[in-house]
């Protein structure tokens, strides 16, 4: 591992003393790393020049090279853990190394040259799956088709010394073949001198959903879920011609919803705890007779105009996944949940939403989203691999990015109704979040060719 250059004096000094004289100055150094650690104001973006990303990138380099003793993952594991949450749930405006978003890049970078890294290492595959956030955060900013709106392709202009640091970064990125095809991608992009121009949106948008089938997967854990769907069905089922098909799969059924000419609702069987969200999605998907599939989160709200713009994009064929948001969803209350069910007003949502938090920063990718029914399922489907609460949405993306196929998303956010979070609202266990992760990264670093050969074997295809 290279010695880390401008990060934080107080560290750099710790360094300096203990390449000197390990044994003597050893007392001295640890006690600067102990009160640069205590003293490091959390209020302010952790950057890499004077920031905790800077610290513990340190601290990872004086572990590696034996001036320091430890298991960086235990040492730093409340830094990972920090850092995490920074990339995906704060709004990156700097992009530079020194004191932005590529500094950050740089710890995550770093800690994969740990003595003990590996893919059959927790750490190791979350640095690397915090990477590939980072990287997203990249193909957002820079406009990448199925990243960013086609209404906008640029947020802002990107300073000659953010391209810089980007470039370094990728440069990076790709000795690790974490996802080579779309750090590829991203490097394209930035040697194009001309933007492209966004796409607009066209005038009269058909409002007629008689080719669209809604599909929502259920396990009923709280009323509160009951209570939500039950919202989604008042919410929707006015949409015209739109036809609801419902599952829920459970050891014992909770759910009573009368069918129509319009819902169609049926109760699986399924003594498994962890809700195999995957399986049921495609099963849905098969059972669907429309050629458009809108896959719905229970929870999931979304403006009807944002849902006409996707599913015209996937009817005029300019994608065969479409989003109907840009990547913000934003998280509800309990009370503003309650107030929402209760009323069905847009009006505070669309109003005060600046005030909610947001799920994942800009990074949502899963929720909602609209698919062409039979390209879709010719591109895999759902990959039935992960089992639980996982990164499926995330390699969903990845997936169709690097096999070329065209994915749009459209201006504009969704929201997430409160519901308490269970079971399968998060990882069951250490085992599965590693299982989870390995398999994002299984599929990301494959090519093209060999990403067409896996699918070809993915047992749950209609052959």
């Amino acid at each position: 591992m290279e010695a880390p250059q401008n990060i934080h004096p107080e560290i750099l000094s710790a360094i300096r003393l203990l390449s000197e004289d390990r044994n003597m100055n050893m007392d001295t150094a640890v006690s600067i790393i102990e009160d640069t650690v205590y003293n490091c104001d959390l209020s302010i973006y952790p950057d890499f020049s004077t920031g905790l990303a800077g610290i513990g990138c340190g601290i990872q380099y004086m572990i590696c090279t034996g001036l320091i003793e430890g298991r960086a993952d235990e040492v730093l594991e409340e830094c990972d853990q920090y850092l995490f949450s920074v990339v995906c749930f704060r709004m990156h405006t700097d992009l530079t190394h020194a004191t932005g978003l590529m500094g950050i890049a740089s710890y995550f970078l770093g800690r994969l040259e740990d003595l003990h890294a590996g893919d059959g290492n927790l750490s190791t595959v979350t640095s690397k799956s915090v990477l590939l956030s980072i990287l997203d955060i990249l193909l957002i900013r820079l406009g990448v088709e199925g990243y960013a709106s086609f209404e906008i392709r640029e947020q802002s202009p990107i300073s000659t010394i953010e391209k810089q640091d980007i470039k370094l970064f990728i440069r990076h990125f790709l000795q690790h073949n974490i996802c080579n095809e779309l750090a590829l991608k991203l490097w394209d992009r930035m040697e194009q001198k001309d933007i492209l121009p966004a796409r607009k949106c066209e005038n009269s948008i058909c409002t007629d959903m008689g080719d669209v089938t809604i599909v929502i997967p259920i396990r009923v854990d709280s009323s509160i879920r009951i209570a939500n769907l039950l919202t989604i069905i008042r919410l929707y089922s006015d949409l015209e011609n739109i036809h609801f098909i419902i599952w829920e799969a459970d050891n014992l059924q909770r759910l009573y919803i009368e069918e129509s000419e319009r819902i169609d609702y049926l109760f699986c069987r399924d003594n498994n705890p962890v809700f195999h969200h995957t399986h049921y999605r495609n099963e849905m998907i098969k059972q669907a007779k429309t050629p458009i599939v809108v896959v719905w989160d229970v929870d999931v709200l979304v403006p009807e105009e944002q849902l006409y713009k996707a599913v015209n994009d996937i009817r005029n064929r300019h994608a065969i996944l479409s989003y109907p948001y840009d990547g913000v969803c934003y998280s509800l209350s309990s009370d503003i949940s309650d107030n929402f069910r209760e009323t069905l007003d847009w009006g505070v949502l669309l109003s005060e939403k600046e005030k909610f938090p947001t799920m994942f920063g800009q990074l949502t990718v899963g929720g909602i989203f609209v698919v062409d029914r039979e390209k879709y399922m010719q591109a895999g489907m759902e990959n039935e691999y992960f089992i639980g609460w996982g990164p499926e949405d995330i390699e969903r993306l990845k997936r169709l990015t690097i096999l070329a196929l065209p994915v749009s998303r459209v201006t504009g956010s969704i929201y997430h109704l409160y519901h308490p979070r269970k079971l399968n609202s998060g990882y069951v266990d250490q085992s599965q979040n590693l299982s989870a992760k390995q398999e994002l990264l299984r599929v990301c670093k494959m090519s093209r060719g060999d990403l067409l050969k896996e699918i070809a074997d993915w047992s749950w295809i209609c052959k």
